[in-house]
């Protein structure tokens, strides 16, 4: 759960790490680490649920997200009755 004074903004950051492969490129750099600031998760997650919301959605489907929600799900729903079997219908 997002804290802090500004929730909408779920601040990331993305490590880069290039190895070249020094017997086929001896002038390059073996390792290179290129790290990146300001990415917000929130702003990525806001912008693919609008594009399912419209049917514009081209990389990531909704259905494909269906299993892991359900093993999620399941997770949580053990978590309440601790030592009982749970079922998910439709699994």
């Amino acid at each position: 759960m997002p804290r802090g004074h500004n929730a909408d903004r779920i601040d990331a950051f993305a490590r880069l790490t290039t190895r070249a492969n020094a017997s086929l490129l001896p002038e390059e750099q073996y390792t290179s680490v290129r790290t990146f600031d300001g990415l917000f998760h929130s702003d990525s997650n806001r912008q693919l649920m609008e594009n399912w919301l419209r049917g514009t959605e081209n990389r990531s489907s909704l259905a494909a997200h269906l299993l892991p929600m359900q093993v999620t799900e399941a997770l949580a729903t053990s978590l309440l009755t601790p030592g009982r079997p749970i079922e998910i219908t439709d699994f």
